[in-house]
């Protein structure tokens, strides 16, 4: 038994959000308040509807954040979500804990100490809520312990001082021009923080020039890659939805081709590097298919490359995927 709640395990444990949602790169953790009830749906919970992850994963669809509303498009963009308080309360009690927590007085918000290391992988954190402000504030000393409104300016936006924190109120309690808003803002964080980043990790002083050796290309001329068009994409895509029937005996309902990749790559259907390539070819196709991006010729022999790989792999598994 947990001494925090009495409950046996965390549904962060139950649904083994470290060993199936965790992104291999965290670009942003998103810090929300608490699961809810005993009989509320969990975040991670694929099979029941949740209401702030329904916002959520719809509105990074419509800003360009996540390729499709689905957890392992999120997943696989680098994202993860957390509770600042992840013990299920009753609702009387976590409105007593977020009253608590307007002026960080919340122990149980505090005592958040789970969400320290990811606090330090991440490149941004988005924290949502007075719980999770309060959360924040318990292990992160940099964050600032600002009792201004979450819902009146400056937010939704960066916290005074701490670049790598956005603060908005939680987005279920928001109506809805504020989540329009909410999300505004946080893409215009996303693109500061990111504009950022680049400048610190391409900042360079070469003591002579740097050269590149192109690849071979599978024509054998150096250098000399070949275009790679829409319609090659969106081949190799349709391929691909043909090799993942072969390989997936339990279709997920209206679920997308990185929900399936994800899906057999937890399943260790597909290894790890070959779910890497196929998200290749399914991400160059839908920049082609919904963002009018033509490959450059490198790119195209990249991904190119990308599904002849597949391919080798599906041949060894004895597939011969249809053309």
């Amino acid at each position: 038994m947990l001494s925090c709640c009495g409950d046996r395990t965390h549904a962060w444990e139950e649904s083994r959000v470290e060993t199936r949602w965790l992104p291999e790169r965290l670009a942003c953790l998103i810090v929300g308040e608490n699961p809810g009830s005993s009989t509320a749906a969990y975040f991670y919970d694929e099979h029941r509807a949740v209401a702030v992850r329904t916002i959520l994963l719809r509105e990074l669809h419509r800003g360009g954040f996540i390729c499709e509303p689905a957890l392992p498009a999120f997943q696989s963009a680098g994202f993860l979500f957390d509770h600042g308080i992840r013990c299920r309360l009753p609702d009387d009690q976590i409105g007593t804990e977020r009253r608590l927590a307007r002026h960080y007085n919340s122990a149980k918000a505090a005592a958040a100490g789970h969400l320290k290391p990811h606090l330090e992988q991440a490149q941004v954190i988005w924290v949502m809520g007075y719980v999770a402000r309060n959360a924040v504030a318990g292990v992160w000393p940099e964050f600032p312990r600002d009792t201004r409104e979450i819902s009146r300016h400056p937010y939704p936006g960066q916290a005074p001082g701490a670049p790598r924190f956005f603060v908005s109120r939680y987005l279920t309690r928001a109506p809805r021009e504020q989540v329009v808003s909410i999300f505004r803002e946080f893409g215009a964080f996303w693109e500061r923080s990111r504009s950022g980043d680049r400048a610190t990790t391409t900042r360079v002083t070469p003591t002579e020039p740097l050269r590149l050796k192109l690849p071979e290309s599978p024509a054998g001329g150096r250098g000399k890659a070949q275009l790679v068009s829409a319609d090659d994409l969106g081949k190799w895509r349709r391929q691909l939805l043909r090799l993942l029937d072969r390989l997936d005996g339990k279709v997920i309902p209206n679920a997308g081709p990185m929900a399936r990749i994800t899906k057999l790559k937890n399943e260790n259907v597909i290894p790890r590097e070959t779910a890497a390539l196929m998200i290749v070819v399914t991400e160059a196709r839908n920049a082609a298919e919904y963002a009018g991006k033509q490959p450059t010729p490198v790119e195209g022999e990249a991904v190119r490359s990308a599904w002849a790989a597949v391919l080798d792999w599906a041949r060894t598994r004895g597939i011969e995927p249809e053309a």
